[in-house]
């Protein structure tokens, strides 16, 4: 998992914007939906613009972090903060854009056991291991679209992707 910028397919479109690069160049013709962290945490707006420069938001609102895929659907807003293995972004009416000068770093998760209950259970290493290789940022939203937009049961879409990319 990491950070990023998505926008609305339609906006990314109508302004070439692909890269963060080019949202910078271009904030100007966007709608901004913020959250109430991410233009404070050193690793948000902060950390974008002392590498890209500033963005000049044509307008920039703040919301809750449950609405702002709402908002850009609705029309309200253009672009938002997203984490990349957010469900919604499974849905092909948003883009993610590329963080072009690598500003955020890769979120990757890191499985810690303790010695003894490796040396109890030895196949938990190879299975924690498994797991963790076939988890990326896409497999991630796909699992997190299943439990947050379907609404499956998360118990039941971890097992399924368990039982069919892990298990042997």
């Amino acid at each position: 998992n990491s950070q990023g910028l998505a926008m609305t397919k339609e906006a990314s479109e109508k302004y070439g914007i692909k890269t963060i690069s080019a949202l910078q160049k271009n904030a100007s013709e966007i709608r901004f939906a913020s959250t109430t962290a991410f233009a404070e945490i050193a690793d948000g707006l902060p950390l974008l613009e002392e590498h890209y420069g500033e963005f000049n938001f044509k307008e920039t609102r703040v919301f809750d972090v449950s609405l702002k895929y709402q908002v850009l659907l609705n029309g309200e807003m253009d672009l938002t903060v997203a984490f990349l293995t957010d469900g919604q972004l499974a849905d092909d009416r948003f883009v993610v854009l590329e963080d072009d000068k690598h500003v955020w770093p890769p979120y990757n998760i890191a499985p810690i056991v303790r010695n003894e209950a490796l040396e109890q259970y030895p196949e938990i290493e190879e299975i924690l291991n498994n797991v963790s290789q076939a988890l990326d940022n896409e497999t991630m939203r796909s699992l997190n679209s299943q439990v947050d937009i379907e609404q499956k049961d998360y118990e039941a879409v971890a097992r399924e992707f368990y039982e069919s990319h892990i298990k042997e």
